[in-house]
């Protein structure tokens, strides 16, 4: 990124971040990390993450208070994981990966615990 970036892309009011080493966007910056099939996959995980925390917070919001407080802390935290990521690097730093496969990994364990939902 940075030698396309500072190459032929620096617009002339981005000339104080001409070492810019990564996109300030998740978006670009899965792009030119995994290409677009990483676009996709990053999609995906998105999708299977906000549809794990719906199911959470739809069976939980009556029965268990404190799965429903950790799933709705989970998808605050993944909102907030994805407004930065707007604007700067989101997942491919070593402390926000390990936030981010938490984020995954701590929501999966909730659907686990969560009553089943009712028929």
């Amino acid at each position: 990124f940075l030698y396309y970036f500072g190459g032929q892309y620096l617009r002339p009011d981005a000339i104080w971040d001409a070492d810019l080493s990564h996109p300030h966007n998740f978006i670009l910056d899965f792009w030119t990390r995994l290409s677009v099939f990483g676009v996709v996959l990053f999609g995906l995980i998105q999708l299977r993450f906000w549809r794990l925390a719906a199911s959470v917070i739809r069976t939980c919001h009556q029965n268990d208070n404190l799965i429903l407080a950790m799933a709705v802390g989970l998808s605050g935290s993944m909102a907030a994981l994805l407004a930065h990521g707007a604007v700067d690097n989101s997942v491919f730093v070593i402390d926000l990966a390990f936030i981010f496969m938490f984020q995954l990994a701590a929501m999966l364990r909730l659907r686990q615990l969560a009553p089943p939902p009712d028929l």
